[in-house]
């Protein structure tokens, strides 16, 4: 961070950045919200990398275990998803 501040590029870069950020934006209004949907973005592609280890451990069949493991987290990434949907359709 500091890199990007100190060196001539990145502070006119930052200066480009807050000209582009209005008032009415969302970075300024509801700063949390944007931590919330990053938030839930790393929780998805946690849990596909999760269900990619599973598929890629199977060779034929899933054991039960397996199949089990497996459909809790499709469960989880539905219900994320939709979490992450919802933070979306909010009014800022």
């Amino acid at each position: 961070m500091q890199l990007f501040i100190r060196r001539k590029l990145g502070i006119e870069k930052l200066e480009e950045l807050k000209k582009s950020i209005s008032d009415n934006s969302i970075f300024i209004k509801k700063p949390h919200k944007l931590l919330r949907i990053q938030k839930s973005i790393s929780e998805i592609n946690g849990i596909k990398a999760e269900i990619e280890k599973i598929d890629r451990s199977v060779l034929i069949f899933y054991s039960e275990e397996e199949s089990r493991m497996k459909k809790a987290l499709q469960n989880r990434l539905e219900a994320a998803l939709q979490e992450l949907e919802d933070l979306g359709a909010e009014k800022v």
